[in-house]
């Protein structure tokens, strides 16, 4: 995946509901990409991202949407097997997968958010209250903790 391949008519669909939401007082959490496109997920892949496009797919995101919670992956964990799905679907016992780390790829994404974030700072600092520059970027993942791994015993 590239950001030149990033559907225009879709941001510009997410940039109206955040503007919506914001109308409201209602700050959205933007989910940059679901688990199973950073490494398989519960779901299966495809995995759509790698360190480089992860950061500017983040930077990108920081710019557009700054000062919004984001919430990083889901139903997957840093370390991951992309074969989950399938020994699932079939029954077998998934602890026996090697686990690969994603990490990397997590990280180059918020660190292209944090990035993105500082950027639209930078550009108008001027224009921005006091309360936004101190603002620190909220990330958090969201894990499979608790989710359940069927496992033939």
């Amino acid at each position: 995946m590239t950001i030149n391949k990033l559907n225009p008519d879709y941001f510009t669909f997410v940039d109206k509901l955040v503007a919506l939401a914001a109308s409201m007082g209602i700050t959205i959490a933007i989910v940059p990409a679901w688990g199973r496109y950073l490494n398989g997920g519960l779901a299966g892949g495809p995995i759509l991202f790698d360190v480089t496009n992860a950061y500017d797919y983040g930077k990108f995101l920081g710019e557009r949407y700054p000062f919004h919670p984001f919430v990083l992956g889901g139903d997957t964990n840093r370390y991951w097997n992309p074969a989950v799905h399938q020994t699932v679907m079939v029954g077998e016992d998934v602890t026996a997968l090697e686990l690969s780390d994603c990490g990397e790829i997590v990280e180059a994404m918020a660190r292209g958010i944090i990035d993105g974030e500082k950027g639209v700072l930078h550009r108008h600092r001027t224009d921005l209250s006091e309360n936004a520059q101190s603002y620190e970027t909220f990330l958090t993942y969201h894990s499979t903790q608790g989710a359940h791994v069927p496992t033939v015993r």
